[in-house]
Order: structure tokens, then sequence, then C-alpha cells
């Protein structure tokens, strides 16, 4: 007789009491154990054992049962969780003995899959309705649990799992290996990679897992999935994989990627050992070699060096018409990448108009979500914030379409656009999205967005009054600067540090050169020259002596004048705002206005807000006599824009920032 459970359930009218609530926690699973042992077992034995049996109550009492004679109860429970034969068994006669064939051999070929729907099963089986048959063996409590509130997916309990796989291969091996190989057939054809590669495994057959691996990794590359990659790479039996270059080169990017120097190296010198010296080698080994010359040029750009760029770049140019279109477009970022870093933002350009063909004809957005990463880049570098900040939205917006989980391609692209919103006085948009990326920690891309993260990511919470929130995440960035060796990040922090005297304890005129050095090889240094000696400026100033403070501005009016030939719009405004800063606090606020003037024309052209409050107390101060008892003496242009920045600024006021 059929009971209406449907109609019962809607009247509330029936109780159901399953497999899951029968099942012991952990102090029912204690309880029983010392009841049946007697023995001093603590909370994590008693953790594993609830692990091994999912609190299966028969299970834990089995437990009980081996554990009663033994002294050492870990090494009992170790050895139980390892070999349950008694369980095993327990359940061939009380269970699988009972049951009819049919039903019995469904079990059978499902337990190869750790999880199961009914098309896996279908698969599986050659059945058909096995949703059907599934939701049948979870009614009848055999063990079988849904994994999801549709009840799609479900898993057998791994002990009766493991006793169903032990029973198949002992009894027909071969077939066991067969239903392993149509289960990662079922896995690969759904892009569920992992699974796949533990059925080819588990089927014995590694050289097809490595195959599957090594034809989806550049694929999953492209997806800026490079965990994905090391994650199903790690699974593999070493020695065979290491013999694959072209799955090496997988490896290699996914680690040069996530910054992993010294096992991306490792993977290089596999790759190296595998191919055969250069006279001897054919295109396909040359075009190997091309790929690690790209590689390494990677790594070094991601560790903020230009050393041997331009020589990896020619390598691989000579042979662009062989290489993949992804390659092709990384080789277009990391020469956007040096040109950017040698101020030459046209060229940055031109080679982004170069990959576009080669970005049409991939098939994810990595290598394209860096090239609008440097073009916007480019533009803010130039004062065009427009263009920046829409080539930052379609990076974004390429990493999230193609990211559903928005990790590192979505993260990656969101901080230099909150670096942009937080210059644009949007600040808690611009926390949003750097809190965000500072989840990838060492991972953080190029050292442009590792910046982003922890000095603009610092100076927004610094905005907000978190002062401990940004000495926080002032010192993470600082640690990070020295374990991968990023003197511009350093220096970054140290200015910004200063800038806002959050953790600046330590730091005086004296801890700085006396002046810039005159011979820096290229823009990076120059870049991390320039931010050391805003840094000392910024010290002279909290010095508080009238000489220091002289000493500040002679030094702001070099910067001033060199960066002036170097064609950086953004780097010489912020240079007058520091040099206006220097002149106000030193007395000269007539100078200071002067020069404040036309950068405030610039600021309200583009719409910056901040860089204007981040200058300094001094600068404040002026601003705000500006939009206030000297109104009538301003360009009445800039008025509205004076208007914003003395709300704002009295915003920060409120919080405890600012004069």
């Amino acid at each position: 007789m059929h009971l209406p459970l449907g109609r019962l359930r809607v009247r509330n009218e029936l109780i159901e009491i399953d497999s899951r609530a029968l099942r012991f926690d952990m102090d029912e699973s204690r309880e029983l154990l010392l009841a049946g042992t007697g023995l001093p077992i603590d909370d994590a034995d008693v953790a594993e054992l609830e692990e091994t049996t999912d609190g299966w109550v028969a299970a834990v009492q089995l437990a009980s049962l081996a554990l009663r004679d033994d002294d050492d109860p870990q090494a009992a429970i170790r050895r139980f969780a390892a070999n349950h034969r008694e369980l095993g068994d327990y359940l061939s006669e009380t269970v699988l003995d009972r049951l009819d064939a049919e039903l019995l051999d469904f079990l059978l070929a499902t337990s190869v899959s750790e999880g199961i729907c009914a098309s896996l099963a279908e698969a599986l089986t050659g059945r058909r309705r096995c949703q059907r048959i599934l939701e049948d063996i979870e009614e009848r409590d055999l063990f079988l649990t849904r994994l999801d509130a549709e009840g799609q997916w479900f898993r057998f309990h791994h002990l009766f799992a493991d006793i169903l796989r032990q029973r198949l291969e002992r009894e027909d091996p071969a077939r066991a290996d067969a239903l392993h190989r149509s289960a990662a057939t079922w896995f690969a054809d759904r892009g569920m990679l992992s699974a796949a590669v533990d059925q080819h495994l588990a089927a014995g057959d590694e050289e097809q897992a490595i195959t599957l691996v090594e034809d989806e990794a550049f694929d999953l590359l492209e997806q800026s999935r490079m965990s994905t990659v090391l994650g199903l790479a790690t699974k593999l039996p070493t020695t065979a994989r290491r013999r694959r270059p072209d799955l090496q080169v997988a490896i290699a990017w996914a680690h040069a990627l996530l910054h992993h120097r010294a096992e991306a190296n490792a993977a290089l010198a596999f790759i190296e050992a595998t191919l055969p010296p250069a006279p001897d080698a054919d295109d396909d080994a040359e075009d190997i070699r091309a790929e690690t010359a790209l590689i390494r040029a990677a790594m070094t750009v991601l560790d903020d060096h230009l050393d041997g760029v331009d020589e990896a770049l020619e390598a691989c140019l000579v042979r662009a018409e062989r290489l993949r279109p992804w390659l092709l477009g990384g080789i277009a970022a990391i020469a956007s990448f040096r040109e950017v870093q040698r101020f030459q933002y046209d060229e940055a350009r031109q080679w982004l108009s170069w990959a576009r063909p080669h970005h049409r004809r991939t098939r994810g957005p990595f290598s394209v979500i860096y090239g609008y990463i440097l073009a916007g880049v480019a533009a803010r570098e130039e004062l065009d914030f427009d263009t920046a900040e829409a080539s930052f939205r379609h990076a974004m917006s390429l990493a999230r379409d193609s990211d559903e989980d928005r990790s590192y391609g979505s993260r990656l692209s969101g901080a230099l656009l909150g670096e942009l919103l937080y210059e644009r006085g949007e600040v808690s948009d611009a926390v949003e999205l750097l809190d965000d990326t500072y989840h990838l920690g060492a991972e953080g891309g190029i050292v442009e967005i590792i910046i982003a993260t922890y000095v603009v990511g610092a100076r927004a919470k610094h905005a907000l009054g978190l002062d401990d929130q940004a000495r926080h995440r002032l010192d993470e960035g600082e640690r990070l600067a020295q374990s991968l060796h990023l003197p511009r990040l350093a220096a970054h922090i140290t200015a910004e540090r200063l800038r806002s005297g959050v953790g600046v304890e330590g730091l005086s005129a004296e801890s700085f050169p006396p002046a810039m050095p005159d011979d820096l090889p290229d823009g990076i240094a120059r870049v991390t020259a320039e931010k050391i000696e805003e840094a000392a400026i910024r010290a002279l100033l909290a010095s508080g002596t009238a000489d220091s403070r002289g000493e500040a501005c002679r030094r702001a009016r070099m910067l001033c004048e060199g960066i002036g030939p170097t064609g950086r719009a953004r780097a010489a405004l912020n240079g007058r705002l520091l040099l206006a800063e220097c002149l106000a606090a030193s007395g000269s606020a007539e100078q200071a206005g002067n020069l404040l003037v036309p950068a405030l024309r610039e600021c309200a052209r583009v719409g910056l807000v901040r860089p204007v409050l981040d200058a300094g107390p001094a600068v404040r101060e002026l601003v705000y006599r500006f939009g206030t008892t000297m109104r009538g003496d301003v360009d009445p242009t800039i008025l509205p824009f004076l208007d914003r920045l003395r709300v704002t600024a009295d915003g920060d006021r409120q919080t405890g920032r600012g004069a």
C-alpha cells in the first residue's frame, strides 16, 4: 500500500525521519564510543571516526567493537578508517546479498563515481529513467544522499561506496575499468576535468589523463584559471608529466602568472631537458623554446623589471606566424608594459592595436584583459581618465563574463578601476573593488595592480577613518614587497605612510638619501626613485622646522622639473600638488595659490577630487579659503569644483581626516 506522502507533506501531517536524521553527531558518537570501549578517546579521534562513518550508527557501533580490546585507540581508529572488513561483511550479509540482481548491478555500476546524477547513471548502466531509480534508492535508505536541493546530484555514503567498488573490482575488474573510462568520457564532455582525470587514473589510463590535461590546459589559461591547471597537474603521475613538454609549458605559465617563481623555473628546467639541442631542433621544439623565453619575460615583468624583455619579444616575433593567438596577445601585453614603463604611451597603444586580430581568435579573455588594463594605464598617465575608466570597465566586463565565481580575472581587472574611482571621490565603490583584489595577495598581477590594492586600498580606508585597517593593509603590502623583491611597491608604501601618518613610526628625513640619483636605467627605476623622493619631502615637512620646510620646497621643485620632460601628465600634476603643499606649509601662500589654481583647473576637467585633498593639510586649507573667503578672487569656472572639494573635505573632518 502506498501512502499519499505528497498530500500529507502539504498538510504538515507527516514527520519524516530519514538517514540524515538518524546519523549520530559528534556528541552522540563520543557517547557511544566511550560507553562501548571505556578508552580515553579525545575529540580529534572522535572527529576522524565521525568523518569516516558519516555518523552512521552501525559503523560507529562496529568501530566501538573493534576498539574495545585495543590499548591504542588512535592507531585503531586509523586502521578502522583504512580497513573496514567487518563493516564490509556486515553490509554484504545484511544489505547487498538481499538485493535483487538488477538493483545490485545498478549500485555496483554507479559506485565508480564519487557523485552521481541521472545522465551519468544512464551512461554507466545503459538504463533509462535513472532519476527515478536514484530517488527510489534514496527513499529506501540505501546509503544514498542528495547533494543539492533539486535532487540532481547524489552520492553514496563513502564506506558503502568503497565496499561496492571493492566488490566490483573483485568480481569483474575489466568491467570496473570500462566503467571508469565511460565516466571519464562523460565528465570530460561536460568540462568537469578534475573528475574526468580521476576516472582515467582509476582505470589505469595515465597517458589519457595526461593528454586530457594537456589538451585543455591552454584553454584554462586563456580563461585565467591558472590554479585549475595546477590542481589538475598535481593529480598526474610526476615522472610521466615531466616527459610532456607541452604540459610543462602550461604548468610553467600557470606558476609564472601566479608569481610562483621557483615552481615556474622548475617546470622550465624540465622542458629544456626534454628538448633536442638547438642545431637539431625541429620547428615544434623551436616554438616551445620561443614560448619559454616569453614565460621568462612574463616573470621578469611581474618582478617589475625589464631586463631581457627585448630579446624574448624578438625571439617570439620571428616565429609569430606559428604561435597560438593567446601567445601573440601575451607578446603584445608584455611589449605594452615595456612601453608604459618607458613612458611611450602611443607605442603601448600601437602594440594593443597589433594584438586585436589575435585577441579575436583567443578562446578566453585573459590576454585581452591585460591589454585593456595596460591601455587604461597609458590613458590614465596622460590624464585621459574617461578613456582609462572605459578601458578598466571593459576589462572587468570581459573577466566577469567568463569568470562566474569572480576569482582571478575579475579581481585583477578591478584594482585599477578601484584606484580611479577613489581618485574621483567614489570612495565606497573603490573600497569594494580594492578589497576584492586584496584576496589575491602575492598573485596580484603587475606592480601597478598591487600598488592600487595595497597603497590606494590603505588610502581609501584612511579616508573612511579606518586607520587600523589602513595600517594592516600597508603592513601586508610591505611584507609582500619584501618577499617578492618589489622596490617600487615598497617606495609607494613608504610614501603613503608619510602622507597619511599611518604607521609612520621610525621614519624621518634622515631615513632617506639627500637627493635623487641621476643615473636611472629605466622608467621603473625612475618612478621608484621619485616615490622615495616624495617620502623624503614629506618627512622634511613633518619635521616642522623652517629649514626643513625650505629644503622640502627646494626638493619638490626639483622633482617637478625632473618629471616635466618625461611627458607624464598625471605624475606632473601630482608633483605640482606636492610642491603646492610644501609652499603653503612654508608660509608662501601666494606662490602656492599661483601653482594650485592651474592644477585645480586640470583636476576639475578630469574629475579628480582625492588627489587635491590628499596632497596635504596646507593644500586643503588653501582650497577651503578659495571656496569661501577668497571666492570672489577665484576663476569662476572652477567654483563648482571647489564646492565639491569643500563638501568632501567636510566629510573628511567628520571622520577625523584632514584639518
